[in-house]
């Protein structure tokens, strides 16, 4: 098997989709931040959606809106 099959083999196997990306991050966020309240009074999980939502709305990379979620969870630890 040339060098460039197994890298194509490799990344097919193990390359997670932009869509599992940011289900995985926001599902961690989910069990992260359900209860807790940002210093403004907003929930802080229900930041991050909208956050992530508004990104997605002007395009950004799945990868930055898996970020707003993980970002105040980040802040936390």
């Amino acid at each position: 098997m040339s060098a460039k099959s197994k890298l194509v083999d490799t990344t097919a196997a193990g390359a997670i989709q932009d869509a599992d990306l940011v289900a995985a991050a926001r599902n961690f966020a989910r069990s992260r931040l359900a209860d807790v309240v940002r210093d403004d009074g907003q929930n802080a999980f229900e930041h991050a959606q909208a956050v992530a939502t508004i990104l997605e709305h002007v395009g950004a990379p799945p990868s930055l809106e898996a970020a707003a979620y993980l970002v105040d969870i980040a802040r936390r630890d």
